[in-house]
């Protein structure tokens, strides 16, 4: 993490992570913050499916769509906190784009 960049957030505890979104710094910010929504989302629906696994639901033939579907969405719920780390990196980039003599300002 740079020093204007909070921690990624695939490393965070929640609590701190949410303590982080709601101080006046510039990560993480909204685009991360909904990703982590849609990771919990995702991650819900997983927890879902793995309830749809018991005795009865094998029986039933659906035992096996739901583990598969779990799994689908846990890769997505990954995916989704991967994102949130990436947009905090790349407005900790435009930032420092900001402050780049170099660039143009076009370019910034």
């Amino acid at each position: 993490a740079t020093p204007d960049m909070a921690e990624p957030t695939s490393t965070q505890q929640i609590g701190p992570w949410v303590a982080a979104l709601g101080a006046k710094k510039p990560t993480p910010g909204g685009g991360a913050a909904a990703a982590v929504a849609a990771a919990i989302g995702a991650a819900s629906g997983a927890m879902a499916c793995i309830y749809t696994t018991r005795k009865k639901d094998e029986e039933a033939g659906i035992a096996a769509g739901a583990r598969t579907l779990a799994e689908q969405l846990n890769k997505a719920a990954e995916q989704c906190i991967t994102i949130a780390d990436e947009d905090e990196a790349a407005y900790a980039a435009l930032q420092a784009s900001w402050k780049d003599d170099k660039l143009t300002a076009e370019d910034k």
